[in-house]
Formats: structure tokens, sequence, C-alpha cells
């Protein structure tokens, strides 16, 4: 009940229209109030154990991962969107992530792992793809908050930043679009900071951003191959200057069990979603279930 309970506030705050035109959206408050419980009850009441808030919390990874698999769409968004809209996202998108890692890892001597999570998060979805990559890496808790509040931060000051700055150098509406669906973090935001330009710059920037989360379980797949490969690299290296010889080739039944299993339901979900709106179109079934599907995507990580 008391994680319903945050679930719920949580959501309601981020549909405050102050809050969503802000870039105030749930998962910030999900979070916020998460860590404000947690070590506000333990500092004022110490001899006051939450045990079984502390049992069900535990279960957050997996409340988290069902929402990433309630992110589907159709497959045939690729195709309506056209060429330039996945090359904006599938191109654009990964050359900034490994720019902002770098730059994390070199130039400011930042753990591997959080800084793998901000490049993550602030160049693809958010929230929800640092969550989907710290099961990859097996990040902390506490790095997983860092990074989301970093993140969100961010993303709070550019929704507005980025709108401006295009209408300040006379940006074509679709440029602009592109560039904010490509940029800012969270879909919500992505629509906010567009609606200041136009119309049609709001539903460029949608679009780009639908085909950019479509392609999580891709993303999430390949920093899981990268990661096996850099962890076997680096034990190689420590047994060459220790002389010993324990070394773990690398394995593809190892990958498979640190592949994170929630992109098959993301895809057996789009896979649905795909034949089934399609035979529901046009009727009021078929134009509830997707916003339904994404209602619960909200809910399972406000929980989460």
């Amino acid at each position: 009940l008391a994680h319903a309970g945050i679930g719920i506030l949580s959501l309601w705050l981020g549909r405050n229209r102050w809050c969503s035109k802000s870039g105030m959206g749930y998962a910030i408050f999900a979070i916020l109030l998460g860590m404000i419980i947690t070590n506000a009850s333990s500092q004022l009441f110490p001899n006051f154990k939450l045990t079984g808030f502390k049992l069900v919390a535990k279960d957050g990874e997996f409340f988290i991962k069902c929402s990433l698999v309630l992110l589907a769409v159709e497959f045939s968004v690729l195709k309506e969107v056209g060429w330039q809209a996945i090359v904006v996202s599938w191109v654009g998108s990964p050359v900034s992530l490994i720019s902002g890692y770098l730059i994390g890892t070199r130039l400011f001597k930042m753990e591997t792992d959080i800084s793998i999570l901000i490049a993550v998060g602030a160049t693809w979805c958010g929230a929800s793809a640092i969550s989907a990559v710290s099961a990859v890496v097996g990040s902390s808790s506490t790095n997983v908050s860092l990074s989301i509040s970093v993140v969100a931060l961010f993303t709070a000051v550019f929704t507005f930043v980025q709108a401006y700055l295009a209408i300040f150098f006379g940006m074509d509406d679709r440029v602009a679009g592109a560039w904010i669906g490509s940029s800012v973090d969270q879909t919500g935001n992505v629509v906010a900071s567009a609606a200041i330009i136009s119309e049609e710059a709001t539903e460029v920037a949608g679009i780009v951003k639908i085909v950019l989360n479509s392609g999580l379980g891709i993303l999430v797949t390949a920093i899981a191959f990268w990661w096996q490969t850099r962890q076997t690299t680096q034990t190689e290296t420590d047994e060459e200057n220790t002389g010993t010889n324990t070394t773990n080739k690398f394995s593809l039944l190892f990958l498979w069990d640190s592949f994170p299993k929630f992109v098959l339901g993301y895809i057996a979900c789009s896979t649905i979603l795909t034949i089934v709106l399609p035979l529901l179109e046009e009727s009021p079934e078929g134009e509830a279930l997707q916003p339904a599907v994404l209602s619960l995507n909200k809910w399972w990580f406000a929980i989460g």
C-alpha cells in the first residue's frame, strides 16, 4: 500500500500543469518521495523499522523491468516515419552516447558504470534507459538514483533552453523538432519543449522520440555484449600481471545469462500491438489500447 500510495502521489504531481510544463515528470517525484521516506524515517524514528516496505522495495527492479516492457510500440512506426528519423535517432544518439561516455571516463575520471548510465540517460530515453542498462552493468541503486537525478535536472533545464535556442537561431521547425526529439529526455518533456516552437515541430519531435525509444532493446543488447567483452579483457590483463590462469573466455551462455530478458518481453509486446492495433482500427478499443499500455508503463515505473 505504501508503494501504491507513492506511485499515485507521484503520478498526480507529475500531471500537474505547472510541473508538466516545467519538465518535472512523475519519475522525479517517485525518486524524491522514496528517498525522503527511506532516509527521513531512519533518522527521525531510529527504532521504527520499515521491514515490509523494504521487502517490497527489493522488487523495485522487477517493477521497472515491467515498465520497460510496456514501452512497446507498433513496428509499423518505423515505416511511417521514414529513413530520416531513423538516421537522426539511431545514428546521432549512439555517437552522442559514446562521446559522453568517453568524456566522463577520460576527461572527468568518472567511474565506468556511472559514466555509462548518465551518457545513456542523457542521449536515449532518460530514466527508462538508465534502469535498463543498470541491470546489465550491475550498478548499485545509489548510482542509478544519482544518474536519474542528474539527467532529470538537466532535462528540466534543456526542455526550455533548446526550444528557445532553436527560435533564436531561426531553425526550421522540422529540424528543430528532430533536434529536440533526439536530445531531450522523456517523451513528455520532448512534447512540452517542441510545443513552444510549433505544432509541426511537436509532431516531428514525437516521431523521432518514438523511433529512439523503439531501439532501446537493441541498445541494451549491444551494451551487454560490450560489457562482457570488456570484463573478459580486464580479467585477461589482470592474469597476465599476476601470472595466474583463471580466465573465463567469452561465452555466449554467459552473455545470455546477463542478457536483460525484458527485451524479449518488449519485442513480444510490440509484436502483439503490431498485430492487434490494425484489427481494432477506428474502434473505441483500438483508440484506448495504446494509451492504456503507456499508462501501465508509468504506473509500474512509479512504484518501482
